[in-house]
């Protein structure tokens, strides 16, 4: 006697949830935890848009948008890839306290990061 096939039963499918999400950590970005950070530690680009928040070292704390900052330190580069190193480059410069975030998408250097600049130089 041949025993009955039976019909697979679904399983209900698992909700993917990140380690992040878990920990309710932020995985990196402006959000993240403070880090530690030197003007001599800063990469070309971060460079660029740190001395140009900085007034080219005439001492102006400027606020600026991240279009004008794009527009002046990677202008050689499409709008889209100059926006794009602009917002990476400032990510880490706020979270290493050099640069404040003033209002949505408006950046200036902070008093942390003016005193920082003139140790280094």
């Amino acid at each position: 006697m041949a025993t009955p096939k039976r019909k697979p039963t679904k399983k209900p499918a698992k909700k993917h949830i990140s380690k992040a999400r878990k920990k309710k950590d932020p995985t990196s970005g402006q959000s993240g935890p403070p880090i530690e950070l030197s003007v001599g530690g800063l990469n070309a680009k971060e460079a660029k848009v740190f001395h140009l928040l900085n007034g080219e070292g005439a001492g102006v704390r400027a606020i600026l948008t991240i279009t004008e900052i794009a527009e002046t330190c990677f202008k050689s580069q499409g709008k889209k890839r100059s926006n794009s190193w602009a917002r990476n480059s400032l990510r880490r410069l706020v979270q290493g306290g050099l640069v404040e975030k003033v209002e949505r998408g408006k950046y200036r250097v902070t008093d942390a990061g003016r005193k920082k600049l003139a140790r280094a130089a």
